[in-house]
């Protein structure tokens, strides 16, 4: 029977142009879940969730619960479409304060995992493969317009 590992799983999703926060990963990884728990999930299982996504573009997990008074829906945005290069390097321009083009890849990374938003900042393995790939390795500058990294981000 085919299957991949769980870890693997977020890298698949990715590479299918889709973009879903934490939350809804780890709500996509419950669903594809078999009833005995295992560090594997079954081709049959990812097809079926990933199928229905990528129809519509849209995720909604089996468990979503209306929010109760008061309370912020999580799933409010459930589009997993990545955004255009355009909208990516207007978002670098807002964190630019300083409007040079570019950004300290330190600076960068502390500011990818401080997003103030729970369960959408990026891991520390994370920050270091993004820095890895945007950085210029002589500057430590992140250079985000006409940059490949931007490309990347967009269209990979």
């Amino acid at each position: 029977e085919k299957s991949c590992d769980w870890r693997e799983v977020k890298t698949i999703v990715r590479s299918l142009n889709l973009n879903p926060t934490k939350d809804q990963l780890a709500q996509m990884l419950d669903e594809m879940e078999d009833p005995e728990p295992s560090a594997f999930i079954k081709y049959e299982r990812l097809e079926e969730v990933l199928l229905k996504i990528l129809l519509t573009k849209e995720y909604i997990p089996k468990t979503k619960r209306a929010p109760q008074e008061g309370e912020v829906d999580d799933y409010a945005s459930n589009l997993l479409v990545r955004d255009s290069e355009e909208t990516i390097v207007n978002a670098f321009k807002v964190l630019d304060t300083a409007k040079r083009g570019e950004l300290e890849a330190e600076a960068f990374g502390n500011l990818m995992m401080k997003s103030g938003r729970p369960g959408e900042d990026f891991e520390r393995e994370e920050v270091v493969d993004m820095i890895q790939a945007a950085a210029d390795p002589d500057s430590g500058l992140v250079k985000y317009e006409d940059s490949l990294y931007v490309d990347q981000l967009a269209n990979d």
